[in-house]
Order: structure tokens, then C-alpha cells, then sequence
């Protein structure tokens, strides 16, 4: 009897979240609005709740390539987006430290989608580092990074 009790406090705190979602998009969907005044309809601009962006580094063909990633957005909503793709003889924690060798923009990064950026490794053993700048709608840009990897000669990533 607990299992099934537990079993229906589950299945109903997961329907009540799926409610709570459901409500959150409807909200965020809104496109038009009828004005109680004028009796004109008024543009209503759409807005995301919330997004996220992964960032990834990697190597291959003799190449070293930077990838940002839509892994999820709540609500419709325009995200910009710049990848950036960073390498240095020496160590460095710091971007800034380091040599800009590429970049890329898109200016709405849908769901699923990717945008990527590659550099070559022209034979040379470099410290290599990953960045994403970000903006969903009218909110404040984000910046996320890779840690600092290393790139041999034969373009093996190592840690």
C-alpha cells in the first residue's frame, strides 16, 4: 500500500510540473494582444525564459575546432551567439593571455543547433582554449569557457 501511495504522490507532483511548464510556455507564446483602450491589436514581444549554452573543444583533420551548442531554451526567443577559438605557446588561464585564431556569430542560435569555429594546428604544439558569448532577447551577455587544453603536433587533446 506505501509503494502505491508513493507511486501516486510522484506521478502527481510530476503532473503539476508539467502543468507549471505548460503554463510558463503558454505565457512566453503570446504574440498578440487586443487593446482594451484603442481596440488595435499591439505587438507583444516574445521572450525566452531561459536557455542553455554548452561550449565544447576538440580536435580532428588537422584542425582544432571550438563548438557552442543549444542544448535547451524555454519560451521562443532570439539568442546571439559568438564562438571564439584561443591558442598560446605557454599555459595560460586567461583568454585574454592568449591569441584570438578564429571566430564565428550567429545571430539566433535555435534549439539543437550548433555554431562552430576550427583553427589548424599547422604542426605546432599549442595550448588551446574555448569561448562562448552569449544573449537570450534583451538579458545581459554570458560568457562560458573551456578549461586549457593542450594539442600535440599530431593533434591529440591533452588534458
Amino acid at each position: 500500500m506505501e509503494n502505491k501511495k508513493n507511486y501516486f504522490v510522484r506521478n502527481t507532483l510530476c503532473l503539476m510540473l508539467i502543468a507549471v511548464l505548460v503554463a510558463c510556455v503558454a505565457l512566453c507564446s503570446v504574440g498578440m494582444v487586443a487593446s482594451a483602450t484603442t481596440g488595435e491589436e499591439t505587438e507583444v514581444e516574445a521572450r525566452g525564459l531561459m536557455t542553455k549554452i554548452s561550449i565544447q573543444i576538440g580536435s580532428s583533420g588537422g584542425n582544432v575546432w571550438a563548438m557552442a551548442h543549444n542544448d535547451f531554451t524555454l519560451g521562443p526567443s532570439t539568442i546571439q551567439v559568438y564562438v571564439y577559438l584561443y591558442s598560446s605557446l605557454t599555459y595560460q588561464e586567461d583568454y585574454m593571455q592568449m591569441t584570438l585564431e578564429n571566430k564565428n556569430y550567429i545571430s539566433d542560435l535555435n534549439i539543437n543547433q550548433s555554431l562552430e569555429t576550427s583553427a589548424p594546428i599547422n604542426g605546432v604544439q599549442r595550448y588551446w582554449r574555448a569561448r562562448v558569448f552569449f544573449k537570450l532577447d534583451q538579458k545581459d551577455w554570458t560568457s562560458k569557457e573551456t578549461i586549457t587544453y593542450l594539442v600535440d603536433v599530431n593533434g591529440n587533446v591533452i588534458h
